[in-house]
């Protein structure tokens, strides 16, 4: 199977589970024990999968996603930004 393939089965089992379950995805930093705890349910593995899968489709260094309360991130106390290296 081929990427263009898994991202476009990804966004339609993200369309069915998203419908059933909603989407939630936390994330959450401690500064303290210098841990981020990344949460999600089925629906937020599936778009946090997808976006990866975009990003690896794409030939453009620096195309990004942000992933924060005003997008996707049901609660977050820091923003998640998923970048695409050289």
């Amino acid at each position: 199977m081929e990427i263009e393939e898994i991202t476009t089965a990804l966004t339609h089992l993200f369309d069915r589970q998203c419908a059933k379950t909603g989407l939630e995805i936390t994330l959450q930093a401690d500064s303290l024990s210098r841990e981020i705890v990344l949460s999600a349910n089925q629906a937020g593995l599936i778009l946090l999968a997808r976006e990866c899968m975009r990003l690896a489709l794409s030939d453009m260094p620096g195309k990004h996603s942000h992933f924060d309360e005003s997008s996707n991130l049901t609660s977050t106390n820091a923003s998640l930004i998923i970048q695409r290296s050289i």
